[in-house]
């Protein structure tokens, strides 16, 4: 078994050790799912970028709910005007 890193962007973008992986993965699954290689290899690569930024969001609303009581939290949601 080999190591193989998979780099992606906070964005969605991958690296090329990512899309690397993904083909390796289509050209594996392309038989059992009767598909091309390069339709699977693209249908991948957008899914890994979906599930990044999906995660991204909902880091983001778990951050936002665990400082709606700080300050910075209370003036980003407008309940608190800062004189700066």
């Amino acid at each position: 078994m080999d190591f193989v890193p998979y780099v992606v962007e906070s964005h969605g973008f991958l690296h090329d050790s990512a899309v690397q992986v993904l083909n390796g993965l289509a050209r594996n699954a392309r038989i059992a799912f009767a598909v091309e290689h390069a339709a699977l290899a693209s249908y991948l690569k957008r899914r890994a970028a979906i599930a990044l930024q999906r995660g991204n969001a909902l880091l983001e609303c778990e951050a936002r709910h665990a400082a709606r009581n700080s300050l910075g939290g209370k003036i980003g949601s407008g309940l608190f005007v800062s004189d700066d």
